[in-house]
């Protein structure tokens, strides 16, 4: 994750995105943790051993002007 986010900001990239399924909740932390925000679900987008599950999408954004708005990297 830690080479991703610094190899985007080298990019000079504003914004990563992501997509993962609610069921896969260590995933969700992780990302929230490594400053992912959710901007959207669509809601019951699989099916999965008997259940639906939600599709998350994140966002990681790197640049506000030019001041960097990503932690630790």
């Amino acid at each position: 994750m830690n080479y991703t986010l610094k190899w985007c900001s080298n990019q000079r990239l504003h914004k990563l995105c992501l997509t993962v399924f609610s069921t896969n909740e260590v995933a969700v932390k992780l990302y929230k943790k490594a400053g992912f925000i959710i901007e959207g679900i669509q809601k019951e987008q699989a099916y999965f051993q008997g259940q639906y599950a939600d599709e998350i999408w994140m966002a990681y954004f790197f640049h506000k002007g030019d001041e960097m708005s990503c932690r630790d990297i």
